[in-house]
């Protein structure tokens, strides 16, 4: 598996492309079935907020996140909560599946589905919605503070969500 951070935290000007290359996240291959059957957008069953692995690394560093299992369900909740297709019993089944079908390893605890909750809640609140479908590898050569600029990602406003 690539090298994993706990804690994330990019230069505002580095580039888009480059801090998600210093972030190290996975793989495709790294990701466990049940994992992509549930959050990848090629999934026939996945749920609203679905997002490519490059494009969930892209909010991983727009949104100022780690890799630990409570950032990861941050940043999942954020996904959802920009989805207009998601409906409040989209959120009842990814906390039963994230809490109890995940590998054990990448299973939620009830204080991480604090963090899904917190960042389902700011991605409601995003003016900008459905984030999970932006082409963010053409957006890779813009400034991380740049981006967050435009995709209204106050990152003040986030800080209650870190751990």
């Amino acid at each position: 598996m690539a090298n994993h951070v706990e804690m994330f935290s990019p230069s505002a000007a580095m580039t888009l492309g480059s801090a998600v290359a210093a972030l190290g996240g996975f793989e495709q291959s790294d990701v466990p079935w049940q994992i992509w059957l549930i959050e990848n957008p090629d999934s026939p069953i996945a749920l609203p907020g679905k997002i490519s692995l490059y494009n969930h690394d892209c909010l991983h560093v727009l949104l100022d996140r780690g890799l630990s299992n409570a950032e990861e369900a941050f940043v999942v909740g954020f996904s959802m909560g920009t989805d207009r297709q998601t409906h409040w019993y989209h959120v009842i089944i990814f906390k039963l599946i994230s809490l109890y079908f995940y590998p054990p390893k990448y299973r939620f605890t009830w204080e991480q589905i604090e963090s899904f909750e917190l960042g389902y809640k700011f991605g409601k609140l995003s003016a900008i919605k459905n984030l999970n479908s932006i082409n963010f590898r053409l957006h890779t050569h813009k400034t991380v503070d740049r981006l967050r600029q435009l995709l209204g990602i106050d990152l003040d406003n986030l800080t209650l969500g870190k751990e």
